[in-house]
């Protein structure tokens, strides 16, 4: 994976009720996707049970757009989704507290440049 077509995952992320109206605005595509939040970490988690496809493997984000390789810092080295047991020591700082304790992997989306946590 090339770091030329990696997107640079920004700061500005949804707030709670900024992205129970953007699931308003803009319905999910893709069932099993649930909107939580833990503390003032705001995410949305793929719940097996209720999908019947599995994001890790199709790589699609809630809306069905592919999910992009992205990087949070400069040096990264670009991902889809990230493993809980990240291969670099630093990267599992990343992997919030707050994030679902069942999530065994994350990614990024973006609509209109803001920031979704996506966890399966």
């Amino acid at each position: 994976m090339s770091k030329t077509n990696a997107i640079m995952v920004g700061s500005d992320f949804y707030s709670y009720k900024e992205l129970k109206q953007l699931i308003i605005d803009f319905p999910m595509q893709v069932n099993g996707w649930i909107c939580d939040v833990n503390k003032t970490h705001m995410y949305l988690y793929y719940e097996q049970a209720f999908g019947l496809s599995d994001p890790l493997m199709t790589l699609r984000d809630p809306w069905n757009r592919s999910i992009r390789p992205w990087v949070y810092y400069t040096d990264d080295n670009p991902t889809i989704w990230q493993s809980r047991k990240a291969e670099h020591p630093s990267r599992n700082a990343m992997f919030m507290p707050t994030a679902p304790k069942k999530a065994s992997h994350y990614a990024y989306t973006s609509i209109h440049n803001k920031w979704i946590f996506l966890y399966v």
